[in-house]
């Protein structure tokens, strides 16, 4: 009836009317506004409060950052070992991380390699399997449509997801009767519903995780790839701008890290075989808004032959100078 029309006429009124014949293109409208006193600045006489860092002593709560590498360098695994650090409390290795609780949307991961990975985990870690489970919320989403973003005639978008992880990471936190401290989303083609070289296209993904990150108060990761060309690169030749895609991935975050495995270079520096380093990866910090920018960590896989699964181990490597 009339009533039923105007009512979805009116729900749906600020969408794009481009694809209906004899409308013109509707421009998107700005939904922010501001008031003049958010502008007002009290510069305190005092430091404030000390930054908390989710992990590494440089990504920060609250804030976006973007972990970076190529195919196969471990990234999944490394996010999933910081998670369960977090939840019973450890560090991993001499890497700080902040105990909470975590959820983690895995893109490529169904719920056998999820438990399978998340039981090695614990496992080599020593971890308390119950509390993990309890503080890690963690999707094993393999062939699910997980995108945040959608090109909308050609206008970039959020998705009901954005609204849905925020829901669900607060109740988590609640159930969990602990702070929230990390929200994963693996990786960055599957959750961008667009151009991945286009920058406004990744700045509304980027805008779209800040404002989870804001609503939430965790740290938010999103796993990117680099492309191939990386593995050729030397290791002092890596940088953010290795990560696949537009500059607005590392640009709009406050922290950025790139993964990648030992060149044959370290591989001298460090006595290792060259058959032996395809064991070892190296994280890098590249980029630290609110905290000190550098520094790194190398890890080793250390295969668990009973979970079928290779696990990172921090090691410290000596070098021909000493």
């Amino acid at each position: 009836d009339e009533a039923e029309v105007l009512d979805i006429c009116t729900r749906y009124s600020h969408q794009n009317k481009a694809s209906a014949p004899g409308f013109q293109t509707a421009q998107p409208v700005l939904a922010v506004s501001f008031d003049a006193t958010d502008g007002s600045v009290l510069v305190p006489v005092v430091p404030p409060p000390k930054r908390k860092y989710a992990f590494s002593n440089q990504v920060t709560l609250g804030t976006l950052c973007t972990l970076g590498g190529t195919g196969g360098a471990s990234k999944t695994m490394l996010i999933m070992q910081i998670a369960v650090a977090s939840a019973v409390g450890k560090s991993l290795g001499s890497m700080q991380v902040e105990e909470g609780s975590s959820v983690l949307f895995l893109g490529e991961e169904d719920q056998a390699e999820r438990d399978r990975r998340l039981g090695g985990i614990c496992a080599h870690m020593q971890a308390d399997r119950q509390k993990a489970a309890e503080r890690v919320k963690c999707f094993p989403s393999a062939g699910k449509d997980i995108r945040l973003t959608l090109s909308v005639n050609g206008n970039p978008q959020e998705t009901p997801l954005v609204q849905e992880a925020i829901r669900i990471a607060k109740a988590h936190e609640s159930e969990s009767g602990i702070s929230l401290t990390l929200i994963v989303f693996d990786h960055a083609r599957l959750v961008l519903g667009g151009d991945p070289n286009a920058a406004d296209h990744v700045t509304q993904l980027t805008r779209a995780l800040t404002h989870i990150a804001h609503e939430t108060g965790a740290a938010v990761v999103l796993l990117a790839h680099s492309p191939k060309s990386v593995l050729s690169k030397a290791a002092n030749e890596i940088n953010a701008a290795d990560i696949a895609g537009s500059s607005a991935f590392v640009d709009n975050s406050r922290a950025a890290f790139m993964m990648y495995g030992m060149r044959p270079e370290e591989a001298k520096a460090h006595q290792i075989t060259d058959s032996d380093r395809g064991q070892f990866v190296r994280l890098e910090n590249v980029k630290a808004n609110y905290a000190r920018t550098g520094g790194g960590y190398w890890f080793k896989r250390v295969y668990l032959p009973t979970w079928d699964v290779a696990v990172l181990e921090e090691v410290a490597l000596r070098s021909n100078s000493t």
